[in-house]
C-alpha cells in the first residue's frame, strides 16, 4: 500500500506542478484544465486497478497454494489410513471453510486402489476453482498375507471381444478339473479322475505368452482332489494345499521347486479333528489360504465343517480350532477389516443354506471358540450360493439357477457389525442371470463369469458402477465347448479350468490391449500404430482398446 500512496503522491505533485506552469505562462482555459484533471484521473484509475488487480492475483495464488497443500493433505491421511487398513479407504466428502474436498476411490484389485483428491472453491461469483490430483495405493500387507496371489494389475480394457490365447490339455488326458490357482503365469490345476490310481495335481508353465501352456509337473495325491490354494515363498518353492476327497488326510500340502527342478512332492497329511470318517461327507471340500493360516471345509457332515490351521510351516500343519456350521460352504475367502473400531480377521462363507445364504464369521482367535461371531444375510430364492468374491467393501455372489429366481447378488460389508441384528450385510443389487455362476472374478471395473449358459460359458459383465444397477450389463460372451468350473484373472489375463477338452484355457482380450505383440512388428497395444483410428501412435486419443487386429 505504501508504493501506491507514493505513486499517487508523485501524480498530484507533477500534475499541480503542470498547472503551475501553465498559469505562469498567462493562465489556463476552464478546457484545460479539464483535461489535466482527466488525465489525473485515468491514471489514477489504472493505478488502482492494478494495484487491486495484484492484490487478487496474489490472493489467488495464495489460496490456490493452500487448496494444492489440503488435496496432498487428504492423499497422505489416506495413505496413512491404507497402512492400518487397506479396505477403509473409501471415498468421502468434506467442507473445509470455503474448500469441498472430495476423495474418490475405486476398488481396481483387492491388493490396488485408484484415489483422486478433488478440491472444489469459488473466488467469486461464476468463478469456481478447482485442483485434482491421482494416486494409486497398494496393499502390501494384504499381498504378503495371500502368499503373492493377489494380482495388482487390472485390466487395461479390451474385453468386449474376448478370445482364446492358448489351451493345454493332462498329460495323459481323461482326467476333469476342479480348481485352478494362478502364481506369476505359473498355473497349478486339480482334477477328478474315474481312476484313483491317476495323477489329480498338474503344474503348468504359461510364462511365455501367447505359446500354449507346458506341463512341467504332476503327482497323484489320492482318489481326487475337489479344491487347491497355492502360494509361494521365499525358500524357492510353491507350496499347495489341498481339499482331497478322502475321508481322511483331507488336508494334503504338496511343494514344488520354482525353477521345476524336481516332482512335486507331498510333505505333509492331516486329517480333521472332529470329522466321522463313517459319517456324511467327510471328505475335504474347500480350501483358502490367508497369513499362515488354513481354512479347510468340508460340506455338512457329522462333525465341524470349518477347520483353521497354522501353517506358518507347510511341511508341519498344526490344527488349532474348527467351527460347527451345519451346513455345506461351496466358497470362502478370508480378509482383515475394521469391524466396530477393531481390526478383525473375517471369513465369509457362500453357502447351500436356503435361510443364510452369506456367511460372515470372525476368525480372529481361534484359539478360543467362544470368540467366535457370526452374521449372516438370506437372499432371494431357495437356489444354492455357489461363487463368491470380494473387492473393496462389495462381495460378489453367485449362486445355481433356479427359475426366475436372481443368481448375482452384491451385497456391501463395510458395515458388518456384529452386535447389531442384520450384521450390518446390506442387499445392494440382485439380477436374475438364468444361469449358473460357477466362479466370479472382478478387476477394474470388469466382472468375469464361468457360467453355465451353453455357448455362453465365460461372461464379461461392466461393473465399474455397481451404485447403479441399470449400469451393471453384459459386455461380452465367449463360447467354447468346455464347461467352466473355477477362473482366475492375473495380469490381464482369464485362466480357466475346464471338465471337458483341454483342461486348462487361457483367454485374453482384444489384441490392442493384451499387452502381447500380436503382429510381430516389435510394438505393442498403444504403441502400434495399427491399434490407432488415425494411425498416429503419438495421439493417445485415437487409440483404441478394443481393436482385435493389430495388423
Amino acid at each position: 500500500m505504501n508504493n501506491f500512496t507514493n505513486l499517487i503522491s508523485f501524480i498530484l505533485k507533477r500534475a499541480t506542478k503542470t498547472l503551475r506552469c501553465a498559469k505562469g505562462e498567462g493562465g489556463m482555459s476552464t478546457l484545460e484544465i479539464m483535461i489535466a484533471f482527466a488525465i489525473i484521473s485515468l491514471t489514477m484509475t489504472a493505478v488502482i486497478l492494478i494495484s487491486f488487480g495484484n492484490q487478487k492475483v496474489a490472493a489467488d495464488t495464495e489460496t490456490n497454494n493452500e487448496a494444492l497443500y489440503k488435496a496432498k493433505e487428504l492423499f497422505e491421511d489416506a495413505r496413512a489410513l491404507s497402512r492400518r487398513d487397506f479396505n477403509a479407504v473409501t471415498s468421502l466428502v468434506q467442507l473445509d471453510d470455503i474448500y469441498t474436498k472430495t476423495l474418490l476411490v475405486s476398488d481396481l484389485t483387492p491388493c490396488r486402489k485408484e484415489a483422486l483428491s478433488e478440491l472444489v472453491w469459488n473466488t467469486e461469483a461464476l468463478r469456481p476453482q478447482k485442483i485434482e490430483l491421482r494416486t494409486n495405493f497398494t496393499d502390501i500387507y494384504g499381498a504378503l498375507a495371500l502368499g503373492g496371489d493377489c494380482d495388482a494389475n487390472p485390466p487395461n480394457g479390451g474385453w468386449t471381444v474376448p478370445n482364446s490365447l492358448s489351451s493345454a490339455d493332462f498329460i495323459p488326458s481323461g482326467a476333469k478339473a476342479t480348481d485352478i490357482d494362478v502364481l506369476n503365469r505359473i498355473v497349478f490345476l486339480s482334477a477328478r479322475d474315474p481312476s484313483a490310481a491317476k495323477d489329480d495335481l498338474f503344474v503348468f508353465d504359461a510364462t511365455s505368452a501367447g505359446a500354449a501352456p507346458v506341463q512341467k509337473g504332476k503327482i497323484n495325491t489320492g482318489p481326487s482332489i475337489n479344491a487347491i490354494d497355492a502360494f509361494s515363498k521365499s525358500d524357492g518353492f510353491y507350496y499347495i494345499f489341498t481339499a482331497n476327497d478322502k475321508d481322511s488326510d483331507q488336508l494334503q500340502v504338496i511343494k514344488v521347486p520354482q525353477d521345476f527342478s524336481g516332482a512335486p512332492q507331498i510333505i505333509a497329511e492331516q486329517s480333521l479333528f472332529g470329522v466321522d470318517p463313517g459319517g456324511s461327507y467327510p471328505e475335504g471340500w474347500r480350501v483358502y489360504y490367508f497369513g499362515d493360516r488354513l481354512y479347510i471345509l468340508t460340506r455338512e457332515t457329522a462333525g465341524p465343517e470349518l477347520h483353521i490351521f497354522d501353517v506358518v510351516d507347510p511341511s508341519s500343519p498344526i490344527e488349532i480350532d474348527s467351527f460347527w456350521l451345519n451346513r455345506t460352504v461351496n466358497a470362502i475367502i478370508v480378509r482383515e477389516q475394521t469391524v466396530n473400531g477393531a481390526s478383525r480377521r473375517i471369513a465369509y462363507l457362500a453357502t447351500a443354506d436356503n435361510n443364510d445364504d452369506i456367511v460372515a464369521l470372525d476368525v480372529t482367535d481361534p484359539i478360543d471358540s467362544d470368540t467366535f461371531r457370526l452374521a449372516s444375510l438370506n437372499l432371494s430364492g431357495s437356489n444354492d450360493a455357489r461363487s463368491i468374491y470380494l473387492l473393496g467393501s462389495t462381495l460378489y455372489l453367485g449362486k445355481d439357477s433356479s427359475g426366475s429366481a436372481p443368481e448375482l447378488f452384491l451385497v456391501s460389508v463395510a458395515d458388518l457389525d456384529f452386535t447389531s441384528p442384520g450384521g450390518g450385510l446390506r442387499l445392494m443389487v440382485e439380477r436374475d442371470m438364468g444361469m449358473d455362476i460357477n466362479d466370479i472374478q472382478v478387476s477394474g471395473g470388469y466382472g468375469f463369469l464361468a457360467t453355465s449358459e451353453s455357448n455362453k460359458e465365460f461372461q464379461v459383465w461392466n461393473m465399474a458402477n455397481i451404485f447403479l444397477p441399470a449400469d451393471i450389463y453384459n459386455i461380452s460372451k465367449f463360447n467354447f465347448s468346455q464347461k467352466i468350473v473355477a477362473i482366475e484373472y492375473e495380469d490381464g489375463f482369464i485362466y480357466t479350468a475346464n471338465e471337458s477338452n483341454d483342461a486348462l484355457r487361457i483367454i485374453r482380450p482384444a489384441e490392442c490391449s493384451d499387452n502381447l505383440d500380436d503382429d510381430g512388428d516389435t510394438k505393442i497395444d498403444e504403441a502400434d500404430p495399427e491399434c490407432h483410428v488415425d494411425g498416429n501412435a503419438n495421439n493417445d486419443s485415437s487409440y483404441d482398446p478394443e481393436d482385435d487386429d493389430e495388423n
